[in-house]
């Protein structure tokens, strides 16, 4: 029976051997005819016809058209058939006959590779195959070619063995094969249980990658988990900082510098800034800002001008939204061109009706607030509050130190300061100066023009007194209703008294209009030095309202130096 499933590896290199095994008996041929004439030679047709018939098989197994069985078994039936008539044409030469003999047996072993020798019909099918064109050429010979009995003995012996040769080749194989058989049949339970342990080691493998991948989005998991608590608890931490620091001083430029120092440690970014606008009323408008920056964030002091200016504050302010730039690269923003900074953050914030502030936040990493931006919102909205606080107690303390009418500094605090004064000037023998102005004829004012227009001048005299208290360096104070004084250090009497007269030349020449009437005031100044003749703080004040009635006792609109009276 055909083993259709016999590999082709086995005819291809049988098909290999045979073209080896041509080339060799051509050679043969070759060298005993050309050295033996005498010797009857094979028919060089039957040869030739042999060889080409070799040849085919070579190229058809060199070309896969053996995976067809029932082909190459009649290409090895022509093989025999041939080699058959070889041996009976080569009958006066006996070596070639034992040659092609052999040649025979080996071609029948070829064919028995088609066949499952294990089964006894395949057995027989293939030795009545493999002894078919010996049988058929032999008759055919006795027939029509009447070879003599010797030669019949021959051949007949020659079947003889062919048959013996093959039945025990057969044997052999069907042994081996049995063997073989029996050691697949092992390997093949073995691989049926290695094939059910891979199948079990596989499913357990599965199992395991499946529990290696949840660990693995578990540990992801964990450790995003453990970066947020780190996170939360170092944004506590600051956020706890700023706030305690915010209560702990009143100066609210160092508070700021101090909030801004602590941001751009604990959030790592590379600019950060606050600016403040309060417009009170009866003031003028009033800045607070403050900056951080990195040297690698490219930022100059163009840009921090820029971002600290009132109409940038005004205008981030107004927009009344939380701009969020991620990537600097896709949207510009003018205020920080030029600078290497890629993400960013502004957020506007209201203290009160009448201030406002701006936050900045500033990276040179693209998505760097992705994480943190609602801390950082919040943390803006904690430190707008602490501002908002720290601003209503500064209200407050400036409402108990200052005249609500002028917005200089009132007697009490004055008095207050007086101490100071003492200890930093007085004690270390530096020059103090005090002067002391009041407005002429103030009463006469008030009784004709109404007291509406009396608070008027008084806080105009306010307003000239704290302006030429800030370019001198000086403390103005409203003293008593229509009396001021101004404290002046490192200054000695005459220098004070060039800046009296500035300041007595801007009130007198200040025309006042009440009912198309065009109204002018004067005052009357009072100035005294230390040390030049008073040793204590308070002999400077009664020295200067002494010398300020001297003043109004000789004509009024004067100024008099106080030397001793």
């Amino acid at each position: 029976m055909l083993n259709e499933e016999e590999p082709l590896i086995v005819k291809k290199r049988s098909s290999l051997f045979n073209m080896i095994l041509v080339v060799g008996l051509c050679i043969y041929h070759l060298i005993f005819y050309t050295f033996n004439e005498d010797v009857a030679k094979i028919n060089i047709y039957i040869f030739l016809s042999f060889a080409l018939l070799f040849m085919l098989e070579f190229v058809l197994g060199k070309y896969d058209f053996f995976k067809s069985g029932f082909l190459y078994i009649i290409i090895k039936m022509l093989e025999l058939s041939l080699t058959v008539i070889i041996v009976f044409n080569a009958r006066n030469f006996m070596i070639n006959s034992i040659i092609y003999v052999m040649l025979y047996c080996l071609i029948a072993l070829q064919l028995f590779v088609t066949y499952d020798v294990t089964e006894i019909y395949s057995k027989i099918e293939a030795i009545f195959l493999s002894s078919l064109p010996m049988l058929g050429v032999t008759l055919f010979e006795i027939i029509f070619n009447g070879i003599n009995n010797f030669y019949i003995f021959v051949f007949m012996a020659f079947i003889i063995i062919i048959y013996f040769c093959e039945y025990v080749a057969l044997d052999i194989q069907a042994e081996v094969l049995n063997k073989l058989y029996i050691k697949i049949n092992c390997l093949n339970g073995i691989a049926t249980v290695n094939r059910e342990e891979n199948d079990s080691m596989k499913v357990t493998q599965a199992k395991l990658l499946h529990a290696n991948k949840q660990l693995s989005i578990q540990r992801f998991k964990l450790q995003e988990a453990n970066e947020q608590i780190i996170r939360s608890s170092e944004e506590t931490q600051l956020q706890n900082y700023i706030m305690k620091n915010f209560t702990s001083s009143l100066d609210i430029d160092k508070m700021l510098k101090i909030t801004i120092d602590a941001i751009m440690d604990g959030l790592k970014c590379d600019l950060v800034s606050i600016g403040i606008v309060s417009n009170e009323p009866n003031e003028d408008m009033n800045v607070i800002t403050h900056s951080e920056y990195t040297k690698e964030s490219g930022i100059n002091k163009e840009i921090i001008k820029e971002i600290e200016s009132i109409r940038c504050i005004k205008e981030c302010h107004n927009h009344n939204i939380v701009i969020e730039i991620s990537n600097y690269a896709s949207v510009k923003y003018e205020y920080i061109a030029g600078s290497t900074i890629k993400s960013l953050i502004v957020i506007p914030a209201t203290i009160n009706e009448n201030a406002y502030c701006v936050y900045t936040f500033g990276s040179c990493k693209n998505e760097f607030f992705e994480k943190n931006k609602d801390f950082i919102q919040n943390l803006s909205n904690q430190i707008t509050l602490s501002i908002t606080n720290l601003l209503l107690y500064m209200k407050m303390h400036t409402m108990a130190i200052k005249d609500p009418l002028t917005n200089i500094y009132n007697r009490r605090h004055f008095n207050v300061m007086s101490d100071t004064f003492k200890k930093n000037y007085i004690d270390k023998n530096r020059k103090i100066s005090v002067v002391l102005f009041d407005i002429d004829k103030f009463k006469n004012i008030n009784d004709t023009y109404g007291h509406v227009f009396g608070d008027e001048v008084i806080s105009f005299c306010g307003k000239i007194a704290n302006k030429y208290a800030k370019i001198y360096d000086g403390f103005p104070v409203r003293y008593g209703g229509e009396e001021f004084v101004i404290v002046y250090t490192d200054k000695d009497s005459e220098e004070v008294r060039q800046i009296c007269e500035e300041l007595q030349n801007e009130i007198k020449t200040k025309k006042f209009e009440y009912e198309n009437k065009e109204i002018f005031i004067n005052i009357s100044i009072g100035i005294a030095t230390y040390p030049t003749y008073c040793s204590e703080f308070e002999e400077l004040v009664n020295a200067a309202d002494s010398a300020m009635y001297c003043s109004k006792k000789n004509g009024r609109g004067s100024i008099t130096v106080y030397a001793g009276m």
